[in-house]
Parts: structure tokens; sequence; C-alpha cells
């Protein structure tokens, strides 16, 4: 396991990008066991064999609170790595998944840009034994780092080369205006959405309830209604997230648009498409002990 020291000591390098390297995925009858040390030997080939700052999960628990830590475990959307990449303030993240192909073993990593939105370098390697793996990562992982370096753009040495070639002081943009309340709370409710959405199509009923507000556990018939509503939802073929720009206008004139309520409740418009015609809900949030929790829902009929 890595050290606060070891961090501190990969930071004061700081000349290269920042990698987030989640859980690795399993398939066949690898377990979590072998996924988690091949995250440790990946790690450590990132910090000791190319010089690359890199935070894992057991990182991430010393430094990050609880729903951070389960983030960063259960991550799989493009919305939900740009988040942690945030939150983390780093550059990329490097999945990897392990799996079993009859007698061998199928090792696959891919370098994400979440700033870019997308998949800056893809690796695969096929081997006899899961021992291979230690042996093959420093010529699988210098590839990708290469990649990563050359997409690199630290924010000071931009500065310094604008400054440098420029001719003459240009105008600088008057700065972005600072995040609104409901800006804030959107952006740390959505990876709560994210994941409640994942455990109903996963069938997940506990992990769904955790995802809702103590409140709402009171009424017992609530949550369950819920989950069962957006089951059916799902079993028709209806893609279910929310609304692009936070809003959703109907043909008849009626919407639906994200805010905060007068009761201190967070009102996000959710898209239900792949019927007829396109249709919106939305789901309200309040704050519980560990974040934004689910309190109710309205689904189209």
């Amino acid at each position: 396991m890595h050290t606060i020291a070891t961090l501190l000591l990969v930071a004061a390098a700081g000349a290269g990008p920042k990698v987030v390297v989640p859980h690795f995925a399993t398939q066949g009858e690898l377990d979590d066991g072998t996924a988690a040390i091949i995250s440790e030997l990946v790690l450590t080939e990132l910090q000791n064999g190319q010089g690359i700052q890199a935070l894992g999960p057991d990182d991430v628990a010393r430094i990050m609170d609880l729903e951070a830590q389960q983030q960063l475990m259960g991550c799989e959307t493009d919305g939900c790595f740009a988040e942690l990449v945030g939150a983390l303030d780093a550059d990329f993240v490097l999945a990897g998944q392990v799996g079993r192909l009859g007698t061998l073993y199928v090792l696959t990593l891919k370098a994400i840009d979440p700033a870019q939105a997308q998949v800056i370098g893809r690796v695969s390697r096929t081997l006899k034994s899961i021992e291979e793996i230690a042996t093959t990562l420093p010529e699988v992982l210098g590839g990708l780092v290469a990649k990563m370096r050359a997409a690199h753009r630290p924010a000071a040495s931009t500065a310094s080369a604008a400054s440098a070639s420029a001719p003459a002081p240009v105008p600088v943009a008057a700065a972005a205006p600072p995040p609104t309340e409901l800006d804030q709370a959107r952006r740390d409710a959505t990876r709560v959405v994210d994941r409640v959405l994942r455990t109903v199509e996963k069938n997940d009923r506990k992990g769904f309830e955790k995802m809702v507000h103590p409140a709402a556990l009171k009424v017992t018939p609530l949550p369950l209604y819920y989950f069962t509503e957006l089951r059916k939802l799902q079993r028709g073929r209806k893609r279910i997230g929310l609304c692009p720009g936070g809003k959703f206008e109907a043909k008849d004139g009626s919407g639906v648009v994200d805010r905060l309520d007068g009761e201190g409740l967070l009102v996000l418009c959710l898209a239900i498409d792949g019927g007829k015609e396109p249709a919106a809900g939305s789901i309200r949030l309040k704050q519980a002990e560990h974040g934004w929790r689910v309190y109710d829902w309205q689904l189209p009929k």
C-alpha cells in the first residue's frame, strides 16, 4: 500500500499528469482480491517505474469522504469519471479489466481524458498465466503513459509558452461567474442519480434503498413503488437520465426545470425516451448525513 510520504514525494516531482486508477473490473473466475492486487501493481509501476502521480482507492480513502470512495469503486460513466478527476485535481483515469478466456488471461487497459470525453489510449494483452501480468505492465503502461504525457497540458506551461510567443499582451477574458447554489447542488446530486439508476438496472433493491432519504424510508411502500415503476420503464426499453441542460419542454407547452424548491428539496428533470414521444418526470432529492438522497419521484404515466 502507498504511504502518505510516497504520495508527497510523487506530488513534489509534479512534472507529469496525475492519474486516478479505480478498482480493476474482473470477468470469469477472477475475484476482487486478484483485481485489487493488479491495481496495486499498476499504481506501483506508474509511480516508481514511470514517474507518474497516481492515486488508487486506498489513497482516496485517506483524503476523501465515504461518498467519494464509493464513487471511485463504482465509476462506469464519463460523467462519473469527470467528477472524480475534478474532485481529486487529477488529469486522467486509467481504467482496467482482467478476465479469463478459456485457458488464457486477458488484460485490458485504457487511458481516459474525462475533460475531452475521449479514450486517448487503449491496449490489450493475452497472457498464458496471471503471473505474467506483473512482467507485462512496464511495457504496456509505458505506451499509455507516453500518450498521457503528450495530451497533458499544464496550465503554467501553457501560459509561459503563450507569453513567450505573443508579440503583444492579449486581453484576458472576464472570469466565469461563480457557480450558483443550484449549480453546486446539481453537480453533487448527479452522481447520486447515476448510482440510483444503476441499482435499478441491476435489480439491486438493497443498493437502491441505501440511496433513499431516511424520511422517505419511513413511508414503507414508497421506495418499493419507485423502484418497481423505474424497473417497468427500463424493461420497456425506455432510456432514463437527467435532462440535457436541466430542462424539458413538451409539445403541449408543459415542462420540467431543475430547481431548488422552498422546502430545501432539489428537483431534477428526468428525461424518459424510447416511446412514441419523449417524456419527462422529475426526481426530488433531500440533504442527508452523507449528501443528497432520493426523496420522491414523479414519473410520466
